[in-house]
């Protein structure tokens, strides 16, 4: 006599091929979103996969990824920082720093202003007046 065979839909964050005797989890830097793929998706950029992942997962605020298919995010170099899922990361503004991997830039203190955009450190704040106040060192 002849076997009863019995098939099972692949899960979500697994495929399949025709005919294959098992359910293959995605790979790094892929997704399956449904039940029953025959393949795999890559993570778009902004997000990331450490695999047999039914989603990819955005990158968290101070780190980015620009590529698709990846399995990790980068973090923000000095200067920059970015929110949740970026593909790039931002210079902080005039009056602003941060160091790796900042969520947000830190404000320079009260009186205290940098001569550009894309500082790295507290000490890139100097004093400064503002507009119609005279001063030494930021005070009047």
């Amino acid at each position: 006599g002849g076997g009863v065979s019995v098939c099972s839909v692949c899960s979500a964050g697994t495929f399949s091929l025709d005919a294959a005797p098992e359910c293959l989890p995605c790979g790094n830097g892929t997704f399956s979103a449904a039940a029953g793929a025959s393949y795999c998706e890559g993570c778009d950029p902004g997000t990331f996969s450490t695999g047999s992942q039914s989603v990819c997962t955005d990158c968290p605020a101070g780190r980015f990824q620009w590529t698709n298919g990846s399995s990790f995010c980068i973090d923000c170099s000095p200067g920059t920082n970015s929110s949740k899922g970026a593909v790039v990361c931002s210079f902080c503004a005039h009056g602003t720093y941060s160091g790796y991997g900042y969520e947000e830039c830190t404000s320079c203190p009260e009186h205290q202003n940098t001569t550009g955009i894309g500082k790295t450190n507290v000490s890139d704040c100097i004093p400064h007046c503002l507009t119609g106040f005279s001063g030494y060192n930021g005070v009047e």
